[in-house]
């Protein structure tokens, strides 16, 4: 494992490039917090952010291919190695202030901030924040969601009820990571359902309220079904085989 340069040593040429394109997304970010911005350019911006993210992210896989230009084994073994180490050490830090850390994945941190109120939990997560970026000068950490409910059910797949700030009022957004409904390969009508079941259990009804609406909702979708009274489009698979072509199955239940 190579050793970390030193602080003093001038940037070489590839994290001059990814400091650029974190700059750059950092700019769009802020332009993307205009109110009076229209949802076409708001639309806009976020895939600007999104590509620049993507290229900047994309830099540890050049590193790691043999055929990429940029091929380097040890500088990536070393990206995966501190990676690794600092999501530990942020771990321990929360840890030690009597924060829980209920989820990690790569680059994040998911903290039970113990209240109910959106502004004390921000107030947690902005003195967090201080904490962690304190200790390093090329990485920051930033808050990205509050979440108001949150269903892990493995890594990398996990459903929450999201609070955003929208005209100075906070408002609930289903967030759903890697389940099987953001897969193209799932019907209209399995997605429909499964959003469907979602609401219920990140709802904060009694549990015993939550399953009977979801049996009763169940029941009445077999009905349906039995009865064809579901359009048979919503049971159409979409699926990409090809670059340059499209294939659609058709699944009955």
């Amino acid at each position: 494992m190579p050793e970390v340069p030193d602080s003093d040593q001038p940037l070489g040429i590839l994290p001059r490039l990814i400091a650029t394109l974190v700059s750059r997304r950092r700019e769009v970010k802020k332009l993307m917090k205009d109110k009076s911005a229209t949802p076409e350019e708001l639309a806009l911006w976020d895939t600007k952010q999104l590509a620049l993210k993507l290229t900047a992210n994309s830099m540890y896989g050049c590193l790691g291919y043999t055929q990429s230009r940029f091929y380097a084994r040890p500088l990536a073994m070393l990206t995966t190695f501190k990676g690794r180490e600092i999501l530990r050490n942020t771990k321990e830090l929360a840890e030690t202030n009597q924060l829980r850390v209920i989820y990690g994945d790569t680059d994040s941190v998911m903290i039970n901030t113990n209240t109910d109120n959106v502004q004390e939990a921000l107030k947690v997560g902005n003195e967090f924040k201080r904490l962690v970026n304190q200790r390093y000068r090329l990485l920051e950490i930033d808050i990205d969601n509050v979440f108001k409910r949150l269903l892990l059910h493995a890594k990398k797949k996990y459903a929450a009820i999201n609070l955003s700030e929208v005209d100075g009022k906070y408002v609930e957004r289903l967030e759903v990571k890697g389940l099987d409904m953001k897969r193209r390969e799932f019907c209209a009508l399995s997605k429909e359902v499964s959003t469907k079941l979602l609401h219920e259990i990140l709802s904060g009804d009694d549990v015993e309220v939550v399953l009977n609406k979801i049996h009763d909702y169940l029941r009445e979708l077999a009905q349906k079904m039995h009865e064809y009274a579901i359009p048979v489009q919503k049971y159409v698979i979409y699926t990409v085989r090809r670059a340059s072509k499209a294939y659609s199955t058709l699944m009955l239940w």
